[in-house]
């Protein structure tokens, strides 16, 4: 009977030592990220369950064992679905279907090296390097200064989503331009943005900034997106680098609904 007890107890308390540990991590994400409407679920969620595991203390003993059975039954089901999943995905999932539709329909291979494995081969023949936007860089609490585009007039690897890795070769101030853009005397339209505006992942001349430019030929376009990008980003790009163009007819600022404002945008904040 006293082992029972104690067997009894000793999950009523990892069950509400776990519940605790998980309503504290939202607490911490939701404070650090300033992200309580994209958590808020979670919050409540978690603190309900904080809730009922410290009132399971309290409670006969019977009722903790269903509560034990009932958890650990969830418990074991959720995390065995997800591990399914992940398995299917890594194994024979979406990924290799895509890849076999795609060598169906352009009769081309599938490039299924990884970025490090094509600037690894490409880094032997050229001047190469991969594309680091400040997206990447603004969780980092210890930059005191933040970098605005890539590197300057060098070919820079982008992504892989076609079957392709996307490869364009960056301006003078390191984005997604031909570099004598620069030099006309008026820019028809500025356009800033995030990942579909710096081009992921296509090649020049069929990304945003290309195709405005094969209907506008007397005056330039100038491309000042970067992948991940949110309006504080893209307003100081905008301060920065706007008094380099003479004559500006329009600023074009593409917004993508799902993040910018809700993630990205409380990201660059913090």
């Amino acid at each position: 009977m006293y082992k029972r007890n104690l067997f009894i107890n000793f999950f009523s308390y990892i069950f509400l030592l776990l519940s605790f540990l998980v309503f504290s991590y939202i607490v911490y994400k939701i404070l650090v990220d300033n992200s309580y409407d994209y958590l808020k679920l979670y919050f409540y969620s978690s603190f309900i369950l904080f809730i009922f595991y410290l009132s399971n203390i309290f409670f006969k003993n019977l009722i903790k064992i269903y509560t034990i059975i009932i958890s650990l039954t969830i418990g074991i089901s959720l995390y065995s679905f997800q591990a399914y999943i992940i398995l299917n995905k890594l194994g024979s999932g979406l990924d290799e279907e895509k890849i076999k539709e795609y060598e169906k329909i352009y009769n081309l291979k599938f490039d299924t090296r990884s970025k490090l494995e094509i600037y690894s081969e490409l880094k032997e023949n050229e001047k190469i390097t991969v594309s680091i936007t400040p997206y990447n860089l603004r969780k980092d609490n210890n930059l005191k200064l933040i970098p605005l585009s890539g590197i300057s007039k060098i070919r820079t690897i982008l992504c892989n989503e076609s079957g392709y890795y996307s490869i364009y070769k960056s301006d003078k101030f390191g984005f997604n331009n031909p570099d004598n853009e620069w030099n006309k005397e008026e820019a028809f339209a500025v356009i800033v943005g995030n990942s579909f505006v710096h081009g992921s992942c296509v090649n020049p001349p069929n990304d945003i900034g290309g195709v405005l430019r094969s209907k506008v030929n007397t005056k330039s376009i100038i491309n000042l997106g970067q992948a991940g990008n949110a309006p504080l980003t893209q307003y100081a790009t905008l301060r920065e680098y706007l008094k380099e163009i003479k004559i500006v007819e329009r600023v074009v600022w593409f917004h993508y609904e799902a993040n910018d404002l809700n993630h990205d945008f409380r990201e660059e904040l913090n």
